[in-house]
């Protein structure tokens, strides 16, 4: 058994950009400025003048907090309207920016926001202030040079070009709903469902500080940073003041080695951020000791679950464990279980338009659409949904929506084609066809019949779930602990129950209600006799100091006068002109059959993603390169090219002087769980010197993944190639099948079929059987056979391979150490080789037994590890061990 070519890496900097941030094909402008640059599509134009308004003020008073003004651009970005996903990003790489998605407000009650865009504004702009800190003057020399990493090692010396991405999710999403909360607008920390979250997490002892500062593959997933962070920093704001609080960013940047994340706290707040996890958590709990717990009769247990809908005389729920499809349950209005079956929907709640279910969901319908809208069980739109978010059906079968187009800062209801009212909550569409919603002005929340007012209490949280016989409407609001259900009639309002953990309901039988309630492991659905008790509905109260409500109004940013005209500097964007520089990554490293080997990567982009110039580099025993890639993708055509020259080669190893690789690609169908792309490629390999092949490549997969799977449930691809070489015609065929049989054990099946029409391995030609292939040039008439001696070439190969594999989900996390374990699979290979060459064949046989290991570097960094032993008795290496590190080396 022998261990070969170790890579021992000296010179390391991870990065990440925007790749493929927003669709392609959609006209940009530019209003650029050495401050504050706005890229956005057209169809915003009539509010960006309220937008960079608001954003200067957002600007003035988040910097005065966090006490320093950025070092470079911040760019804001407005994905256009083909872009509906309902979030927004912020970053420093490839640059200071944030990206908005053009999909509407969201949220709804849940949230206890409104003003959905000026939430995500403030939200972004308090992360580039966390980020962009670089107080120590190596950090900020190493940004100068390598650019926008968070590590670079030079020789043994670690550099920190951004230190504070260090701090993890937990202190950077926590603070950021902090300070969305402190604008007039609401925010997370005003929703008493994420309260009554922390409360239930906090009595089963799952707020330690290991598992709130990891990235966990358990509930509550990644929203614990947004919900148990946000509750955490508004105990430190109220404890210290928030321009304390928020200044810790800076002064956290201060340190050379940002690693120390407990002693960063103790030295500034004089305890350590464990102590202050325990105490938050003491005093939460003190704070909520009458916390109230749902009783019932259990129904349903999931991890995640929409709201509930009626359809007729049906209860429709979708739930989801995140590891397998969905669970569609129906009940009938008694809570017995008409069927309950595991489906292709995307998530998303249930209508039943004209006889035929669908799910309200955000997909793509094309590569240059993502958009909104009921989708069937192939996750295919119903064209009359398209851009809509869907809130019920009329009686006589016309849409109740929300307008994604007019909808970006508060939801804009539609009944049919007709404009009904502004809301801040779902809709409740009633089979008379009456409409419940709620809506906000100022503190106060106020419920509506159609346009009439019912009543109003202050606050941001609000759900309307069901009207009975009686006309008595059904909600749920905030409770002194947590959420709880009331009821609204001509007597007033009425709790319903004692539960504190309450976030959906609907009716049933005999003075029976459903209710689904959070608990520490998720939701349960409960079935409960009705009882009433005499309530009002208390408000959430912070004495943190907030922004000044008058200095921040601007009720609508399409109320502010609009003309490009007068914006001095907007301008069409165009991605070649914008490209800029953003990161250098330098690398070294041994290998133990070529000794030291230097070279590194120079990344120029531009702020969309749209296109990228890579400036590579490489230098060892055998040959030296200095390359250029560049490739656009601002149209639904893509491109590639490449151009590398290859100095002091070592000729007997097959090295030309220069290497060139182009492509384009053209996907051509994509809608639902299908893709399908066509790529024209030709290549002249730097380490083939002979090669030239030109290459046609035909793809097509469908494949379903759901939530945190580590592999594929359900899959197919199926790929065609054509390649033309100095002569010699190469036909390709390949399939590859993934299903998931239960329990996270999946079967993978891989065929592999190339017929040539002539072989030379003088002259390398025909069908490459490879040892390892070439990074940047690439021959799809390739086999990768790893125990192989040298590289050979054959008329015919054919390759079979069948696998097995079982995740277990085993995992311990840590908080002061820097890896953490997050859970791991075993598989086996069998893999059958059939190499032709004039008719005569060689049969190879390989197993593979190996193990993935996925771990947490510095509580966030998700990194595969893999190891295999392979046995191949008619290789050159009848037996050898093969590590993985992210990939294989």
């Amino acid at each position: 058994m022998k261990l070969k070519k170790i890579l021992i890496v000296l010179f390391l900097c991870l990065m990440q950009v925007y790749a493929d941030a927003v669709v392609p094909g959609d006209d940009y402008l530019i209003d650029d400025n050495a401050i504050t640059t706005y890229i956005y599509s057209k169809e915003y134009t009539p509010m960006i003048k309220g937008l960079k308004t608001y954003e200067t003020k957002v600007l003035d008073a988040l910097s005065k907090e966090y006490g320093y003004t950025f070092d470079e651009t911040l760019y804001v970005m407005l994905a256009s309207r083909n872009n509906q996903i309902t979030n927004a990003s912020s970053t420093q790489i490839p640059f200071n920016a944030q990206l908005h998605y053009g999909a509407g407000a969201g949220g709804g009650g849940l949230s206890g926001t409104i003003g959905w865009m000026k939430m995500l504004l403030i939200h972004e702009t308090a992360h580039n202030f966390q980020l962009n800190a670089k107080e120590n003057p190596l950090s900020g020399v190493a940004h100068d040079i390598f650019g926008a990493s968070f590590l670079t090692v030079l020789g043994v010396i670690p550099l920190f070009p951004l230190p504070n991405y260090y701090l993890g999710r937990f202190l950077l999403e926590g603070n950021a709903v902090l300070n969305e909360s402190r604008f007039g607008l609401g925010g997370r920390l005003y929703s008493s469902a994420i309260i009554a979250q922390n409360v239930v997490l906090a009595r089963a002892g799952k707020l330690t500080p290991e598992r709130v500062y990891n990235n966990i593959l358990e509930y509550p997933y990644t929203s614990q940073f947004y919900h148990v962070g946000g509750l955490f920093q508004a105990y430190l704001a109220e404890r210290y003041g928030v321009e304390k609080v928020n200044g810790f960013y800076k002064e956290h940047s201060k340190h050379y080695l940002p690693l120390m994340i407990n002693s960063s706290f103790k030295s500034y707040f004089g305890e350590d951020l464990e102590t202050h996890i325990d105490t938050f958590v003491h005093k939460l709990l003190d704070k909520h000791k009458d916390f109230q717990k749902s009783h019932g009769e259990k129904i349903l247990h999931a991890e995640s679950a929409v709201r509930m809908q009626r359809n007729g005389g049906i209860i429709d729920i979708m739930s989801s464990d995140f590891r397998s499809a969905p669970l569609h349950l129906q009940l009938k209005n008694d809570a017995t279980v008409l069927a309950k079956e595991s489906t292709t929907y995307p998530m998303g709640s249930i209508f039943r338009v004209e006889g035929k279910d669908y799910v309200q969901s955000t997909e793509s319908v094309s590569s240059k659409r993502i958009v909104k809208g009921l989708y069937d069980e192939e996750a295919k739109l119903l064209a009359k949904s398209d851009s809509k978010i869907v809130q019920g059906v009329m009686p006589d079968g016309r849409l109740v929506y929300v307008n994604v187009d007019d909808s970006y800062e508060r939801w804009h209801l539609h009944v049919g084609n007709t404009f009904y009212s502004v809301i801040d909550s779902e809709a409740l569409v009633m089979p008379t066809g009456d409409l419940y919603y709620f809506k906000q002005k100022g503190k106060m929340c106020t419920a509506y019949k159609n346009h009439q007012v019912l009543f109003s209490y202050e606050g941001y949280y609000g759900i309307v779930c069901d009207v009975d016989s009686k006309g008595r409407l059904y909600f749920i609001a905030s409770s002194k602990d947590g959420s709880a259900l009331y009821r609204y009639s001509a007597k007033g309002i009425e709790r319903v129950g004692k539960g504190d953990d309450i976030i959906d309901m609907k009716l049933l039988e005999d003075e029976n209600v459903l209710v689904s309630t959070v608990d520490a492991e998720g939701v349960t659905y409960l079935k409960q006799k009705i009882e009433v008790s005499t309530a009002s509905i208390p408000s959430i109260h912070y004495t943190f100091k907030n922004i000044v409500e008058n200095d921040m109004q601007i009720d609508s940013f399409t109320n502010v006068s609009h003309d490009n005209n007068k914006i001095k500097n907007v301008k069409e964007y165009h991605p070649m002109k914008e490209l800029r520089y953003s990161t250098f990554i330098p690398r070294l490293g041994y290998n133990s059959d070529d000794g030291l080997i230097a070279g590194g990567v120079v990344q120029l982009t531009d702020p969309l993603g749209y296109n990228t110039l890579d400036i590579p580099f490489h230098i060892e025993n055998d040959y030296k390169m200095l390359g250029a890639v560049y490739e656009n993708s601002s149209e639904v055509l893509t491109y590639r090219l490449g151009v590398f020259g290859i100095f002091d080669a070592n000729k007997t190893l097959g090295y030309r002087d220069y290497g060139l690789t182009a492509s384009v690609t053209y996907p051509f169908w994509e809608e639902g769980y299908e893709t399908a792309t066509a790529t024209l490629r030709y290549d002249e390999p730097y380490d083939k010197e002979t090669q030239k092949p030109i290459s046609l490549l035909l793809h097509w997969d469908e494949s379903k993944q759901y939530g945190f799977s580590m592999y594929p449930n359900d899959a197919q691809s199926i790929d065609v190639s054509l390649v033309g070489d100095r002569g010699t015609s190469t036909l390709g065929l390949g399939y590859t099948f993934w299903h998931d049989f239960g329990n996270e054990s999946y079967v993978r099946v891989n065929a592999e079929y190339f017929k040539s029409s002539d072989y030379n391995t003088t002259e390398e030609r025909g069908i490459t059987i490879a040892r390892r292939k070439n990074d940047y040039a690439y021959n799809p008439a390739t086999l990768e056979i790893y125990g192989l001696q040298n590289d050979t070439f054959v008329d015919e190969a054919i390759k079979a391979e069948l696998g097995l594999y079982k995740v277990f989900n085993f995992s311990k996390y840590f908080f002061s150490f820097p890896l953490s374990l997050q859970r791991e699979s075993l598989y086996a290979k069998a893999r059958y080789y059939r190499l032709g060459q004039e008719g005569t064949h060689n049969d190879y046989t390989e197993f593979v037994l190996g193990s993935q290991i996925d771990v947490l570097l510095y509580h966030e960094l998700s990194i595969p590890l893999t190891m295999e032993w392979i046995h191949n008795e008619n290789a050159y290496e009848k037996e050898s061990v093969r590590f993985g590190f992210g990939f294989s080396f």
